[in-house]
Parts: structure tokens; C-alpha cells; sequence
């Protein structure tokens, strides 16, 4: 009877012992097939934000999807050495197989500098960084960037039909100027040429009566003998 005791007693821890070990290895599957933070896309390090102004982080996950809380920090200083900034939130991010997105909000009062982000649960486990990224007042993810505008060609060059309109304008005014010296001097030589042509005769008559005297002398001659 004590032996049989024994037997089942043993057999009752056996079972135990395998039941933790299943239980645990239950855990580990459920875990593994779990979603997972693959990696950070965004922030870039080219990516600039601006303090006060929202901001996009972009991440992968892989596995199955669940519902983790995900913790989002904003850090200082390199992974192996990051100094906590500021918490955006301890919020359920979506975990879809693939590429997500969260919208946050850049703290106002952010100086500028060098910053990353780290993704992962609140207990401080699976972390993923970011690659470091800028902080600036003139960041890309501010709105009150002004463009300078510049004065279109319209308004500093005269337009092509007006300049063309000029130029047919100056044109005509010198063909016109042209027309009316030719006519001035056309009517000065008409002028001369009816001055000339009394003197011609004139002068023609004159010869004449010249070429007569001779004649008329010896007539009057040869009367008085």
C-alpha cells in the first residue's frame, strides 16, 4: 500500500514537471509566431522635423498580427549609449504584417539637434532604433516655411505681341519720315526745274536778238548809202 503511495506521488510530480515544460514551450511558440518590429523605415537620417509640428514614424513588422502596446520614446545619442527625451506614447500601434505608420506630435519646446527613435514593448524588451535624424526650427515637417517668390517674366518683360506692336510702330514712323522727305525733295526739284526752264528761254531770246544786231546794222549800212 505505501509502495503504491509512493508510485502515484511520483508520477504526480512526472506530470507536473511535463505539464510546466509544455507549458512553457506553448509560450515560446505563441511568442515566435507573435508580431514582431522588423525595423524602423522613418525617420531618415535626412529626415528633418519641427518642433511643435506632427511627424510620421514608419515601421515593419513581421509575424502574425496582434495587439501589443508599443512603446514610442524619443531618444538622444547613439543606440548603445541613448539618453530618454521624451515618451509619445504607450499606445496600441497597428501591427499588421508589413509597413505601418504612426502620426506624433514633435514636442514644441525640442531644442534643436540630433535625435532617434526607439520602438518596442514597455517593459524594455526588442527594442529597434532609428537611424539619428535632425531637429531643427526649419524642419521639413513645419508648416511656416515661406517661399520667396520671384516676379514672373510676364511682369519684367514686355510680352512679345507688344514689343512686336512697338517695333511695327517705329517702323511705319520711319517709313512715313522717309515718304515725306522724298516728297520734299521732289518738290524741290519740280521747284528748280520750273525756275530753270523761264531762264532757259530767256536766255534762248536773249542769244536770239543778239545773233540779230549784226544784221540790223549792216541793213541800216547799206540804207544810208
Amino acid at each position: 500500500m505505501h509502495t503504491n503511495f509512493v508510485s502515484l506521488v511520483s508520477l504526480w510530480r512526472q506530470l507536473q514537471f511535463l505539464s510546466l515544460v509544455l507549458m512553457i514551450l506553448v509560450d515560446f511558440a505563441i511568442a515566435a509566431t507573435a508580431a514582431d518590429i522588423a525595423a524602423i523605415i522613418l525617420p531618415l537620417a535626412s529626415t528633418v522635423w519641427a518642433p511643435g509640428k506632427s511627424a510620421t514614424i514608419s515601421y515593419r513588422i513581421s509575424g502574425n498580427p496582434d495587439n501589443t502596446s508599443y512603446e514610442i520614446d524619443l531618444m538622444t545619442g547613439e543606440p548603445n549609449n541613448a539618453q530618454l527625451v521624451h515618451i509619445f506614447d504607450k499606445m496600441a500601434v497597428p501591427t499588421a504584417s508589413g509597413v505601418n505608420s504612426v502620426t506624433v506630435q514633435v514636442p514644441a519646446t525640442l531644442p534643436e539637434g540630433k535625435y532617434g527613435i526607439r520602438l518596442g514593448l514597455p517593459n524594455g524588451s526588442a527594442w529597434k532604433y532609428s537611424q539619428l535624424f535632425a531637429v531643427s526650427k526649419t524642419g521639413q515637417s513645419s508648416d511656416s516655411v515661406v517661399k520667396h517668390s520671384t516676379p514672373s517674366a510676364s511682369a519684367t518683360r514686355p510680352s512679345s505681341s507688344a514689343s512686336k506692336a512697338k517695333d511695327d510702330d517705329e517702323e511705319s514712323k520711319s517709313h512715313s519720315s522717309s515718304r515725306s522727305h522724298i516728297t520734299i525733295e521732289s518738290a524741290m526739284d519740280q521747284h528748280a526745274t520750273v525756275d530753270s526752264k523761264p531762264t532757259l528761254a530767256g536766255a534762248a531770246s536773249g542769244n536770239s536778238r543778239l545773233a540779230g544786231l549784226p544784221a540790223l546794222a549792216l541793213a541800216i549800212v547799206a540804207a544810208s548809202f
